[in-house]
């Protein structure tokens, strides 16, 4: 599926080149770079970005994910440039340079096709980026221990998951520690919402009990935790600090949980 949109983007960015051009509006960058350059250019292009639709590796996803980018934002400034209307329940151009009323409704369609198909390419290729991130560490820890340090820890906190979010993966935990370096688990920021509060953090504070336990069972090394006896009047963090008070009950219950899955209980 990743492959057939990321595809579909490529050919609906040519698609509306090419009906611009029947048109008389032009290439794309022509003004800027003269029809020859944007020639050039597109033809260029192109290939390039099929191909990377239809290869695997983190380098074709790059590629496939500018080109989806670009699609998304293309079709963003057509509307932001021309007045629109919806037509059943979808917004239309009313209006385009060069183009006749008879050209629009297939003029529409390109852009539809440019917009689904581009849009769909950006969503699966962030979920393959998620997906692989940990496993790209790989090469921040061999630079890292190249220095001839071998005192290293990595650090997981969740990583981005729409506005204001973060999700652990629990699966990170074993990936991480395949790479031989203590894992810590940053569980109070892993709860935190930036931005959440509008001009500041917000926070859940109260998953702390259900995450920290879960990543001691994962198998991480060591968990760093915010602490603080009344998290409400904290200068920094609040939303996500753990009650000083409900500490030592909670530290006894990761212990057990330790010594359940390690065979030590």
């Amino acid at each position: 599926m990743r492959r057939l949109l990321a595809a579909g983007s490529a050919l609906g960015l040519l698609a509306h080149n090419a009906f611009e051009t029947r048109a008389g509006v032009g290439l794309v960058f022509e003004p800027f770079i003269g029809r020859r350059g944007a020639y050039a250019l597109w033809a260029a292009y192109f290939p390039l970005m099929l191909g990377a639709a239809l290869r695997d590796g983190k380098k074709a996803r790059q590629l496939t994910a500018f080109s989806a980018g670009i699609g998304v934002a293309g079709v963003a400034v057509h509307f932001k440039a021309w007045p629109w209307s919806l037509h059943g329940g979808l917004p239309m151009l009313d209006e385009a340079e060069g183009l006749s009323e008879d050209q629009l409704p297939a003029y529409n369609a390109v852009l539809w096709f440019w917009l689904v198909c581009s849009a769909g390419a950006t969503t699966l290729l962030l979920g393959a980026f998620s997906a692989t991130f940990q496993r790209d560490m790989k090469g921040v820890l061999d630079k890292a221990a190249s220095t001839g340090n071998p005192r290293i820890m990595v650090t997981e906190r969740g990583a981005s998951f729409g506005y204001n979010n973060l999700v652990v993966d629990m699966r990170s935990f074993p990936v991480l520690r395949s790479f031989g370096f203590p894992v810590v688990f940053d569980v109070t920021h892993s709860v935190q919402r930036p931005g959440g509060l509008g001009d500041r953090s917000g926070g859940d504070a109260h998953f702390i009990d259900t995450l920290a336990p879960a990543g001691v069972a994962a198998g991480v090394d060591g968990l760093f935790m915010e602490v603080h006896e009344n998290p409400a009047r904290a200068l920094s963090d609040g939303p996500n600090a753990y009650r000083l008070g409900r500490l030592e009950k909670l530290l006894k219950r990761l212990l057990a949980v330790d010594r359940a899955v390690s065979g030590r209980g």
